[in-house]
């Protein structure tokens, strides 16, 4: 089971055991997704608590909302780089259905004119997360190298 995190919480020092998060995914948002995987694959794990309540936010413009967006679509490609090398398989992403249904969500939890607005934002979002997702691939493309790798330039 994979698993992202947004907000959690873990003993201090398991998350020092397993090295906190990598700083491979600097500004890419997707470190904690791999630290779940990791703290999966330790063998320890990951407990839903619906009734747990985190405020988490972010004043966002427009603009910055398409750019987080975009990162986190760079980290999500990374991230499944990451974790096809590990595990020696591709990652799949989710189907047609999931993306559906999660636009779709706001019309069974709502009623009137918002449920448009947060359908728009869904849209935005996924569209800015899908061109992060394909910079990503076209980046490993252009640099030649697998994420976590720096690419060395010779100076003579």
């Amino acid at each position: 089971m994979l698993a992202i995190g947004n907000n959690f919480g873990v003993p201090a020092e398991a998350f020092r055991q397993l090295g906190g998060f990598s700083p491979m995914y600097y500004r890419l948002a997707a470190e904690d997704r791999d630290f779940c995987s990791h703290w999966r694959a330790s063998g320890r794990s990951i407990i839903y608590a619906p009734d747990m309540v985190v405020l988490h936010a972010h004043a966002l413009t427009l603009v910055s909302f398409i750019r987080q967006h975009f990162h986190y679509g760079r980290g999500a490609w990374m991230y499944h780089r990451v974790l096809a090398q590990r595990y020696r398989r591709p990652q799949r992403i989710e189907p047609f259905r999931f993306y559906l249904s999660l636009l779709l969500w706001p019309l069974k939890v709502n009623q009137g004119m918002r449920p448009f607005l947060l359908m728009a934002l869904f849209l935005v979002s996924q569209a800015a997360q899908t061109a992060g997702y394909f910079r990503g691939f076209l980046a490993e493309l252009n640099e030649g190298t697998s994420p976590g790798e720096k690419r060395v330039t010779h100076v003579t």
